[in-house]
């Protein structure tokens, strides 16, 4: 009888660990697709600041490059906040449903993992607009000025 319930509990345990490693991936998917389309809006909007760029010389190699480092910076800044905001959140919740001192720990590993799959997660997303941005061509662009 012992055995049976401990087999159910694991199962229970590993239909609930699917669960939610599908859901993770399910909200990394969907954030890089915010990311992207945030991105195309803000192409959209500096199509005249890329014209002129591309006017004065610069290369599609140097706006790939711009946009994928803005990406990357917002990214990281996000993953930061993000880990810094969840874990005060964690820490505050666990206190108060516990009714105890108990307090999430701050982990490093786990800091690097999200921080990490944050910017991956989020340069994936602008790649495909930075790549739009490059290709834009700078009398198309001017048009718009």
């Amino acid at each position: 009888a012992v055995k049976a319930a401990i087999a159910a509990k694991l199962e229970a345990l590993s239909i609930f660990t699917r669960f939610a490693v599908g859901l993770s991936v399910a909200v990394l998917i969907i954030g890089a697709i915010i990311v992207g389309v945030s991105m195309m809006s803000s192409i959209h909007e500096r199509i005249r600041e890329i014209g002129i760029l591309r006017a004065v010389g610069f290369r599609r190699a140097h706006l790939m490059r711009m946009f994928l480092i803005e990406i990357l910076a917002v990214s990281l800044t996000s993953g930061c906040l993000g880990f810094i905001m969840g874990t005060a959140v964690a820490q505050f919740i666990s206190s108060r449903i516990a009714a105890s001192s108990s307090i999430a720990a701050w982990d490093p590993l786990l800091a690097l993992v999200a921080i990490g799959l944050a910017t991956v997660m989020g340069t994936v997303g602008g790649f495909y607009p930075a790549i739009r941005a490059s290709q834009l061509d700078p009398v198309e662009a001017l048009r718009a000025l």
